[in-house]
């Protein structure tokens, strides 16, 4: 059953909450499902929810035990993109190696700081530490870096390759591991007393 998208008012917490147990119950992972809703609610305003649900979930399919199921068109990991972006207006050539040569648009500056109060709001305290915009930010144009790179051809969007990045930093400060074990990239900007983190 499609998941019915975003009501006026309503949070990405309480979107994400009611949305994944529908994609669960349509034969996804959590994961898979968690990366769906974020995504869904991320682009709630765009004309046709539906073709973007569908979009997304071709993205990340399930194989019969449960694993992702590797696209045909996806490269393999640690292949380089065989048609690299050269830059833009915003993002100029060189800037997948240099983070402060990444323009974070206001909208997404906006989002990220949410992201960020909304975090600590519940787990600093439990956790004994949190993150802040400043991380976020670096951890987002290392996305956009990465996507002008090397990405899957089926990914067209900068925006939602980063903020896959950033929910998946996020991932890895709440549980204190990664959801994939290859990525290892960002443990330089944990917050002290993170088990992953080398800070004294």
């Amino acid at each position: 059953m499609p998941v019915p998208p975003p009501r006026a008012g309503e949070t990405e917490e309480q979107f994400v909450q009611r949305c994944i147990p529908i994609e669960i119950g349509a034969g996804k992972s959590a994961d898979v499902a968690a990366g769906i809703c974020y995504s869904m609610y991320q682009n709630r305003n765009m004309s046709t929810q539906q073709r973007v649900h569908q979009k997304i979930a071709r993205l990340a399919e399930e194989g019969p035990r449960g694993g992702i199921r590797r696209s045909k068109k996806a490269p393999k990991s640690g292949t380089p993109n065989p048609n690299p972006r050269r830059g833009s207006s915003r993002n100029k050539p060189g800037a997948a190696s240099n983070t402060r040569g990444v323009k974070v648009p206001a909208s997404v500056e906006k989002t990220l700081q949410k992201k960020a109060d909304d975090f600590n709001e519940r787990y600093k305290d439990k956790l004994g530490y949190g993150t802040s915009i400043a991380q976020l930010r670096t951890v987002y144009q290392r996305g956009v870096g990465a996507f002008q790179t090397s990405h899957s051809p089926r990914v067209t969007s900068q925006q939602q390759w980063a903020m896959a990045r950033v929910n998946s930093y996020l991932y890895l400060i709440k549980n204190g591991r990664p959801q994939n074990k290859k990525y290892t990239s960002d443990y330089d900007l944990l917050p002290k007393g993170h088990p992953k983190s080398d800070k004294k």
